[in-house]
């Protein structure tokens, strides 16, 4: 296969800020090649095999000089690889891509570019402060900290933004101030500008040197000035989001990129999932005939329901499905789903749900399920009414036992085969690691537990670390969660009604903010 090499703009820092087009080159590539600011969790849609090459360049260390970074870039494509080189911002605004593609051609490599959001757009628009307005500002003009101010025209845009500006800002302002601009012009910095450690300061030129001295500004830090600033107080909605710069441990109890966590951080969280799985399929000796048997059951029509506890459990007996040759029309049976991400999934695989709930206990979803007894209407589970149910047989996949759940249908009448279609595999000396480093000042803020096992999960990496949660506050997805943290010696600070992800969140959110206006009135 011919190689190839995309340039591919990964954003201003946040994951989601990356283009479509981008997404579906980096899900299929097998190299990726990055710079340092690219988000770690954009690199992780990589697909499991692709090679990956960190190359990120910072003040006063280098991991990979620009023709080290071009060489590779050709080695990998004239091995016939599909490379992605993931760089910050837009690979054509300051990202030396032009360089790069230069170099490609001569080389006689393909390439093209995928542009990106450029932190000179994307800063200003995040801090509230529109590049141009109307009778206010009708021009820019975007420079770096590196290049200074010699361009002819610059200092006089209606709008100036300096990428790069925090080591030069004194001589930036100073040179600003010699060739016209007032004191009085309003001016921001803008830190981190997408992410959750997004930060921004503002005052008047004349004034910005000291206030960034005193707000310890650091790199990356993208420079407005002009009269759209003063908007900035009045339009910044980034930094108004209700967990906005949270640091938040979500308790990861699945494989797939988490949606939850993607809300939390629409919220305005800084997310770290943990720990780290991988879906082992079974596929070999026993556990492979075992899947094959109860598969081939279900396509022949022996069980009445087929049971899915969560997302994963989904995906894995779909790529089981796939091994043997089979696909969605195997699934001769109604189909029933716990939690709202599961419904989500199945959806995902065309399926539609007969019965879905989000009930927590084991009990009370093994009495909807029966509920809808052998030939049920299809509906969500209202009620717990429980008839005769003798003789209702159900398989439920699985990538570990629900022995609660599969006693409680037992019960309840019903016939249960469970069979386990996958296993997760975790390094936990690494993810023990990873948390240690995330309790470092100034440490978590939040715990989100989604599951009850996840208690486990976090106790048990904990213990690996020798440490403890801190000050963070936690929140659990249901009344057993919640039994289970309180057991584990932790307090529990909220308790979603019900288990969805919105409810989770709602709860997280209501947590911060009665912490905040604790600490306001000094409760």
């Amino acid at each position: 296969m011919t190689g190839k090499v995309w340039l591919v703009g990964a954003g201003p820092g946040d994951p989601g800020l990356i283009t479509v087009r981008g997404l579906e080159l980096l899900r299929r590539a097998d190299a990726v090649v990055h710079d340092r600011l690219v988000s770690a969790a954009l690199v992780e849609h990589a697909p499991s095999h692709a090679e990956r090459y960190d190359v990120g360049k910072a003040r006063g260390q280098q991991r990979a000089g620009q023709a080290e970074i071009t060489a590779l870039l050709i080695c990998l494509a004239q091995s016939g690889k599909q490379v992605v080189r993931l760089k910050g911002g837009d690979p054509f605004v300051f990202g030396r891509g032009g360089e790069e593609a230069l170099a490609l051609e001569a080389a006689g490599v393909l390439w093209e570019v995928v542009p990106g959001i450029s932190a000179a757009i994307a800063a200003p628009a995040l801090a509230g402060i529109p590049l141009t307005q109307r009778e206010v500002a009708g021009s820019f003009a975007v420079t770096t900290g590196h290049l200074g101010l010699a361009q002819p025209g610059l200092a006089h845009a209606d709008t100036l933004v300096v990428l790069m500006a925090v080591d030069q800002l004194e001589n930036i302002v100073g040179t600003l101030l010699a060739q016209g601009r007032s004191r009085e012009t309003p001016a921001a910095l803008v830190q981190a500008a997408s992410t959750a450690g997004q930060r921004t300061v503002r005052a008047t030129l004349g004034a910005l040197v000291e206030a960034a001295r005193q707000a310890h500004i650091a790199p990356p830090a993208t420079l407005v000035v002009g009269p759209t600033v003063a908007l900035g107080q009045e339009l910044n909605w980034f930094e108004r989001r209700p967990l906005f710069g949270r640091r938040v441990l979500l308790a990861r109890t699945r494989t797939q990129a988490s949606e939850l966590a993607g809300l939390l951080a629409e919220a305005g969280a800084e997310v770290h999932e943990l720990p780290a799985r991988h879906v082992v399929p079974l596929c070999t000796g026993q556990d492979r005939e075992a899947i094959a048997a109860a598969l081939q059951r279900m396509a022949d029509a022996t069980y009445e329901w087929v049971l899915f506890a969560n997302a994963t459990n989904v995906f894995s007996t779909w790529a089981a499905l796939e091994t043997l040759g089979l696909d969605a029309r195997a699934v001769r049976a109604r189909v029933a789903a716990f939690g709202v991400g599961t419904m989500e999934a199945l959806r995902q695989c065309g399926i539609n749900p007969d019965w879905s709930t989000t009930f927590y206990r084991a009990a009370d979803i093994a009495a909807g399920l029966v509920g809808q007894g052998s030939h049920g209407a299809h509906r969500v589970a209202t009620g717990l009414a429980v008839p005769d149910s003798q003789g209702m047989r159900i398989f439920m996949p699985y990538l570990e036992p629900v022995p609660r759940l599969v006693d409680a249908l037992a019960a309840a009448g019903a016939s249960v085969d469970s069979v386990a279609v996958a296993h997760l595999e975790t390094d936990s000396a690494q993810e023990a690691r990873r948390l240690e480093e995330l309790l470092e000042p100034p440490g978590l803020d939040l715990v989100v537990l989604p599951a009850s096992r996840a208690v486990d999960e976090v106790a048990d990496l904990l213990h690996a670390a020798n440490r403890t949660l801190g000050n963070a506050r936690v929140v659990c997805i249901g009344p057993k969660t919640a039994e289970r943290a309180r057991a584990g010696g932790w307090p529990v600070h909220g308790v979603a009604d019900n288990a969805s992800r919105a409810a989770l969140v709602d709860v997280a959110i209501q947590v911060v903010a009665e912490q905040s206006r604790a600490g306001v009135t000094g409760d």
